[in-house]
């Protein structure tokens, strides 16, 4: 299992898997880091901080190494924005945007994306580990998580899913059954496809309006 972003020559950190190293770990890590890497686990203060966080805490990870880009072409902002010098560490980072922690065994565990967290009511929530509860419903290929607002203007989590075909009941269920109940989503609709900009990649902020089945 390979991991590693475009900025980063594509490969970063690589896990191997077999019989015994699977049977070690929850889930699936993004592995070791590679040749010619340096992996940093920064925490809320991101560039600023001073150090990296304890061992086996969640933050965001960052990058080093010969690997890295120059930039982006055209985009100064950008580019100041995610590459810049850490004065304690005394490298050039680049900041993935990707939540991950150490584990013991020297691998990395990737945690979900930064800025796809979500907070209701006070609890943050990784809206990752519901889609991957709603995937395991019958005839269910991807879904997606978010928060929309309700009439009374709070907000509510609402689980869309592809096919259109797809039972929205079904998934609510499964939810149900696998999370702790401030994470299961309070609706589901279904979508025959999710809308994709034109770097091809979710558009997580602007889906379609389907009818949406209450929990």
């Amino acid at each position: 299992n390979t991991y590693g972003p475009t900025e980063a020559t594509i490969t970063s950190h690589a896990f191997e898997c077999n019989l015994d190293s699977l049977d070690k770990v929850a889930k699936v890590p993004i592995g070791a880091t590679m040749p010619n890497t340096c992996a940093v686990v920064l925490g809320q203060a991101g560039f600023s901080a001073k150090h990296p966080v304890q061992f086996g805490l969640p933050g965001e990870l960052h990058l080093a190494g010969p690997k890295l880009a120059r930039g982006y072409i055209g985009r100064p902002d950008l580019t100041a924005r995610s590459f810049r010098h850490h004065s304690s560490l005394q490298q050039r980072l680049y900041a993935t945007g990707d939540r991950a922690r150490w584990l013991p065994s020297g691998d990395l565990e990737f945690l979900g994306r930064i800025d796809f967290q979500i907070k209701l009511n006070g609890q943050r929530i990784e809206p990752g580990e519901i889609e991957a509860a709603a995937q395991s419903a019958a005839g269910v290929r991807k879904a997606v998580v978010g928060l929309r607002p309700t009439a009374a203007r709070t907000d509510r989590l609402v689980a869309w899913v592809v096919p259109g075909r797809a039972d929205p009941g079904a998934v609510l269920e499964a939810c149900r059954a696998g999370l702790p109940g401030y994470m299961a989503p309070a609706a589901g609709g279904p979508l025959a496809e999710w809308p994709r900009p034109s770097p091809g990649k979710l558009d997580r902020r602007a889906p379609p309006r389907p009818a949406l089945t209450p929990r």
